[in-house]
């Protein structure tokens, strides 16, 4: 007999959860046409111009509400913008392309400061300035708290494969950009105490600014997008279990891992030291760290050696493969280690 709780929860968000509502919706929609390469699914849509085959525009949307998805009391409303805006680049760049038009859209409280939104929009400008990519309309509505909704249209190189999730293969190699886990203990030491944030110093100020200033990869997506066009990608948004997950999903392929490949750097080892805490936890479920996770027949040498002749400096870890079945962890000695999910859940 189901319990009190399960009823009252049944059919609602809390029993559907965000993916499965995604899932609903996508039922109900059309198929992908002609013009419409890539709806639902993936991190960013893909729709053809008309009248060519090879050129493709890229449309991604995100909304960030205070108090779910920031407080104005961790991040300056400069700060803000500017995330606002890389949040939907890194989506963009998980595709392989560039944004180049920006639609911002605000809900506002009666007695929100106008000097502090025009603070976030210059923010916004700051960072759309940065990639190229232009502000060039949206809307305004009356809120009960402060509510930023960013749409972004990007652009591939005419004839450049679109990166998406769906494109691993059996043989290839799993990677990962940069250092995911610092933004969530960035978020953990703003919700911390000062006296903390104090005594970590550098520590701290460089995790924290990995949460409120994150950096999108477009650059590093561009090049990969460019060079191999067996590449799937998606940007870790929510932790790197979740997103490999979903990776292995958009395949149906399975994907082995291998934690003791997995980078954390130094900044995060000594928070975990001076928390007392395992940053394994943080690599794999803090999120917003905004890298890339790929996949790719190409050999880690070819990848750094392509990095090296762009001018590229992030760091890029192989940390595994595709094969088997589902996403498998597998500790030092080869064998599996099965890990409980510990991902943010908007609908929980």
């Amino acid at each position: 007999m189901r319990n009190t709780r399960s009823r009252h929860l049944s059919g609602t968000m809390a029993s559907l959860g965000e993916f499965g509502l995604i899932r609903r919706i996508r039922q109900m929609l059309p198929e992908t046409t002609a013009a419409v390469e890539c709806g639902i699914g993936d991190d960013t849509a893909v729709v053809k111009l008309t009248g060519t085959s090879s050129r493709r525009i890229l449309i991604t949307a995100d909304m960030m509400i205070e108090d779910t998805h920031f407080s104005l009391s961790f991040i300056s409303p400069f700060a803000l913008g500017r995330k606002a805006a890389a949040i939907n680049f890194s989506d963009i760049a998980a595709i392989g392309g560039a944004p180049r038009f920006m639609l911002v859209s605000v809900g506002l409280p009666l007695g929100f400061r106008t000097e502090t939104i025009m603070t976030i929009y210059r923010g916004l400008r700051a960072e759309a300035k940065k990639f190229g990519c232009r502000i060039i309309g949206g809307d305004t509505v009356r809120a009960k708290c402060l509510i930023l909704d960013v749409i972004v249209v990007g652009m591939l190189k005419a004839g450049q494969p679109p990166a998406y999730r769906s494109k691993a293969r059996k043989g290839q190699h799993v990677y990962v950009t940069g250092s995911p886990g610092e933004s969530g203990a960035g978020l953990e030491l703003l919700r911390g105490t000062w006296r903390l944030r104090k005594r970590l110093g550098r520590t701290a100020t460089r995790l924290i600014a990995r949460h409120v200033s994150p950096t999108p990869r477009v650059r590093e997506g561009e090049i990969l997008s460019q060079h191999f066009h067996d590449l799937a990608m998606i940007d870790v948004s929510d932790g790197v279990y979740s997103d490999l997950n979903m990776l292995a999903a958009a395949s149906r392929k399975g994907i082995q891992i291998e934690l003791e490949r997995l980078p954390c750097s130094a900044t995060l080892r000594r928070f975990c030291n001076a928390v007392n805490k395992d940053a394994l936890n943080y690599v794999l479920f803090g999120g917003e760290d905004y890298e890339l996770l790929f996949t790719t027949r190409a050999s880690p040498e070819k990848i750094a050696r392509l990095f090296r002749r762009h001018r590229i400096k992030t760091p890029v870890s192989q940390i595994g493969s595709i094969e088997g079945r589902g996403v498998v962890f597998l500790d030092a000695s080869g064998k599996v280690r099965r890990l409980r999910d510990k991902t943010f859940k908007h609908f929980s």
